[in-house]
């Protein structure tokens, strides 16, 4: 007997060929790049080092008030989700010492000293999900990025898995595909000036705001390194 039809008079017949054709194709989690120019401006050699990440969560803080004896909801703000990379670690550590340099430029224990936010705070990080092709089908930049905490690395005889380590980063928020969701846009960036660097010019938003320095040599060259270690 022919299966029934919905309201729009389309068939109900469910087979591989015509589930196939309705879902196209399937996102992979395995299919996804990393942008971190101010770390390196390799973003192959970053996603080759990132091995696993998200796409952080996005939720809405609602309020519930009264009127009438009737309760109602309201959106009073925004919580985004703090993101997290784990990263494979380089012969030589400089990967690793690169995030640390970064968050020192928030803070420094020796002097105890805290930095202005827009000298640590960086708005060029971008996770990409990719298509079976290589393709780019959707961009994440983060605003006002910065590292909240670089994971231990475990150690031990025992051990025979890579080392690696788990970065979290904090921001202000996210854009999807270039579209700002709070609409404030990056598509006439204003200009800001660099802090902590010694160099008065101004640079176009999104651009490095830090002077985070040194060499990310993955092969184990033995450079002498100009990172500003804690």
């Amino acid at each position: 007997m022919p299966f029934p039809t919905n309201s729009l008079g389309q068939s109900t017949n469910i087979n591989l060929v015509g589930f196939r054709k309705i879902i196209n194709d399937i996102s992979r989690p395995y299919l996804f790049s990393i942008d971190m120019p101010n770390i390196d401006t390799d973003s192959v050699k970053m996603t080759s080092f990132a091995r696993s990440t998200s796409i952080p969560a996005y939720k809405l803080d609602v309020e519930t008030w009264e009127f009438q004896g009737a309760q109602r909801k309201t959106v009073k703000g925004a919580t985004f989700s703090s993101w997290q990379v784990e990263f494979l670690t380089d012969q030589v550590y400089s990967l690793r010492s690169k995030f640390l340099a970064w968050m020192s430029q928030a803070y420094e224990p020796f002097s105890n000293s805290i930095s202005s936010p827009h000298s640590y705070k960086y708005d060029g990080i971008k996770v990409n999900q990719l298509s079976r092709t290589g393709a780019i089908v959707q961009t994440y930049q983060f605003i006002g990025m910065f590292p909240s905490e670089c994971g231990e690395i475990q150690l031990g005889h025992d051990k025979t898995d890579f080392s690696k380590f788990t970065v979290t980063f904090d921001y202000d928020y996210f854009t999807v595909a270039g579209l700002d969701l709070l609409e404030q846009g990056l598509s006439n960036p204003t200009l800001t000036t660099l802090s902590g660097t010694g160099v008065n010019e101004a640079v176009p938003a999104g651009l490095p705001q830090n002077n985070v320095l040194g060499s990310f040599d993955v092969y184990g060259g033995q450079t002498v390194s100009q990172i500003p270690l804690i």
